[in-house]
């Protein structure tokens, strides 16, 4: 039900962007408010690697580099690459 109701709002004034859960209004908030967000110490979604120390911009993107870089396992991109 909360994915069809999307009961959290975007905290900047004038988005209207709605999501079902608040780890979908952070990523929202990075992707298309990133100075707003700076501006307002919005808590990051850096990850950085254990390993290299390289940053990652998300934590699903950083289990992915751990996976790919780091173990065993080739991306996936799919036919067209």
């Amino acid at each position: 039900m909360r994915d069809h109701d999307k009961p959290v709002q975007c905290p900047r004034e004038g988005c209207n962007h709605r999501a079902a859960w608040n780890k979908d209004i952070n990523r929202h908030v990075w992707s298309h408010h990133a100075d707003w967000a700076r501006a307002r110490n919005w808590p990051s979604q850096e990850k950085t690697c254990d390993i290299c120390g390289m940053v990652l911009g998300r934590g699903d993107v950083a289990k992915r580099h751990m996976a790919e870089q780091h173990g065993n396992t080739p991306r996936n991109r799919g036919q067209k690459g």
